[in-house]
């Protein structure tokens, strides 16, 4: 039973601040500003001409505001006091000083983001021509390994082809020598045959 009472309960309170939070008449939690062509703008006790006058607000002073009630606004003030102010004497149109500041600070964050984009643009300029850099002297590097490659491949290739003709004039020499060996000896054997073949004629 008391669990049902309770859930009713909280029911009816769902409900009100449902009520509460979509009635167009209720402005809570919105700040609004004293009119700037006014002097001083009276804050009474109550929502009404005749209440008692116990604060006031400056043209331009916000207005946290609490709730409405016929033609006055349930506010607190800058300094915490609760009152009442004619709803006429307020605007939701910021002071122009306090719009141009605004528009000043909006024009100092965007100069810093400009300039956090230049700074981020510089780094990646410097980077991009570190990088650059970097790569014509690897390139001029393997440009040099590449000569001396060449340099080498043309040493090895005269080595080669002087070794070639080196070998073939060692084979030249030796069949020329073969050769000449060869004759020397036939010269040789022929003498020798001829001195023999003289030696048996004479006998």
């Amino acid at each position: 039973m008391n669990r049902k009472k309770g859930r009713d309960v909280r029911g009816v309170g769902v409900f009100l601040l449902w009520a509460v939070l979509v009635s167009p008449s209720v402005t809570w939690g919105k700040v609004l500003y004293g009119q700037e062509n006014l002097k001083d703008i009276p804050v009474r006790s109550g929502p009404s001409s005749q209440d008692k006058v116990i604060a006031s607000l400056r043209p331009g002073q916000e207005a946290f505001v609490l709730g409405d009630e016929g033609d006055f606004r349930l506010i607190v003030t800058p300094k915490g006091l609760r009152g009442y102010v004619l709803k006429s004497h307020l605007t939701d149109t910021s002071p122009a000083e306090k719009r141009t500041q605004e528009v000043e600070q909006s024009a100092l964050q965007k100069t810093s983001v400009l300039e956090e984009l230049v700074q981020t643009r510089d780094k990646e300029i410097a980077a991009l021509r570190e990088e650059q850099s970097r790569l014509e002297t690897a390139r001029q590097q393997a440009e040099a390994r590449a000569q001396q490659h060449a340099d080498t491949v043309a040493r090895l290739q005269s080595q080669e082809s002087m070794r070639e003709s080196m070998e073939a004039l060692n084979w030249f020499l030796a069949g020329a020598g073969v050769l000449l060996v060869g004759m020397l000896f036939g010269r040789i054997w022929g003498g020798a045959a001829r001195k023999n073949k003289r030696s048996s004629l004479a006998v």
